[in-house]
């Protein structure tokens, strides 16, 4: 893809409320054909229904991170986009040592590793523009491909130099990175509920957000930390955080920013509840994820594209047991689903409204497709299997039904 696909940003001026912003962002959008190539199915857009009035409080940090994470900083570098994903593997793998191991010692993978790796792929001059930063996609590609190092073996370093010359990564760390490779990574919806959601259900996922920078941000970079307001943005300029909790004392998320212990709330930037939702601020989000499979949207099996629609309205994607995902203008929950068996029970719902439209969908591996009429559309439901997908640590939710729907089919009676 050509570099000139990309919204390259750099600093902002907002000549209304407040002088030229001093901080740098780095984050660069990426294309909508090329991020389909590479996110998993279903994961990041399911949302467990639990009952999110028992946390009112949450923070992954206080036990997954080192307490003086806020030591590393951005500095003269795009490089927020590499915090993000390397402070956010840092944390589901401190996450696992924990679950899996007992173990309490924690790692800090490095930014530096992903930045300029991610950056080796880009052409000159963009290859060597260090305040110019990289794409969410190709951070995530180089943990996927590459692995990633620690910090220890990658050291930071906040000015430009950083870039490709003294710590470029060496041979060590290249080994060392080997052992942490992600299986994929995905979308999830941008909206509060299901923020909380992933972040306080099993695997504790943080999730790396694309914001716009703006007058508030400066306010709260330099005044505690509270973002409540849009404030006065250009709209481009895009800079990357990592959601880790939220506090409803507070009515705002925990996100975690790479300015230094000296800005915000020692580091920390709490983005009120309404900002999440606001496309004028928060653009973007992914999540680290477990699956290692797509799915051909022709035939929902696990080998072919990683589309998740294809020109004729065919949709395939997988869904556990407890879980929901959004397609068209349906919500798809699954209600129950048996391995023995092979049946599987859904409730569709209108993703706008919350009206019911199907309320015990019964479907059947190799059974018959089922058929509803809604709203001038035809829709036809076919169950293709039930088998592992995500983490298969997950030993209590291991199997997902994978679906194949059909919209508009003539044969819908």
């Amino acid at each position: 893809m050509l570099l000139g696909a990309f919204n390259t940003l750099g600093q902002i001026t907002d000549t209304a409320k407040s002088n030229t912003s001093k901080f740098i962002g780095g984050l660069i959008r990426d294309c909508d054909d090329r991020i389909t190539m590479y996110l998993a199915p279903a994961g990041g857009t399911k949302n467990k229904d639990i009952d999110l009035k028992k946390y009112k409080q949450w923070d992954l940090t206080t036990q997954y991170l080192s307490s003086d994470w806020n030591k590393y900083r951005q500095g003269n570098q795009g490089s927020c986009t590499s915090f993000a994903v390397a402070f956010a593997v840092s944390i589901q793998r401190n996450i696992d040592n924990w679950l899996l191991r007992r173990s309490n010692k924690l790692v800090q993978y490095s930014p530096s590793f992903i930045f300029n790796i991610a950056k080796s792929k880009y052409r000159d001059p963009f290859r060597s523009a260090c305040q110019e930063g990289i794409s969410f996609i190709d951070a995530y590609l180089v943990v996927k491909n590459d692995g990633l190092s620690t910090i220890q073996t990658c050291p930071y370093q906040t000015t430009s130099d950083g870039c490709h010359i003294t710590y470029y990564p060496n041979k060590v760390a290249y080994k060392e990175a080997k052992n942490m490779r992600i299986g994929n990574f995905q979308r999830p919806f941008v909206k509060k509920d299901i923020f909380k959601t992933l972040l306080v259900d099993t695997p504790f996922n943080p999730i790396c957000i694309g914001v716009f920078l703006s007058s508030a941000y400066d306010r709260a970079c330099n005044n505690g930390g509270k973002w409540v307001e849009p404030g006065v943005s250009d709209g481009k300029t895009a800079h990357a955080m990592l959601v880790v909790g939220f506090d409803d004392s507070r009515n705002a998320f925990k996100v975690l920013d790479w300015r230094g212990g000296d800005s915000g709330d020692k580091g920390v930037i709490w983005m009120d509840y309404s900002l999440i939702e606001n496309p004028r601020v928060v653009f973007d989000a992914y999540i680290v994820s477990h699956s290692t499979e797509y799915l051909d949207p022709k035939t929902g099996s696990t080998t072919g594209a990683a589309d998740d629609i294809d020109k004729v309205g065919k949709f395939s994607f997988w869904i556990k047991s407890g879980y929901k995902t959004e397609k068209d203008i349906l919500s798809i929950s699954c209600n129950y689903l048996n391995v023995n068996t092979q049946r599987a029970t859904f409730k569709i719902n209108n993703v706008n409204t919350g009206e019911l439209i199907k309320d015990d969908l019964f479907l059947k591996v190799g059974g018959e497709s089922q058929c509803f009429s809604y709203n001038g559309n035809n829709y036809k439901f076919k169950l293709v299997e039930i088998g592992l997908r995500g983490d298969k640590r997950n030993i209590f939710n291991r199997y997902a039904a994978v679906i194949l729907l059909e919209k508009n089919t003539s044969n819908c009676i």
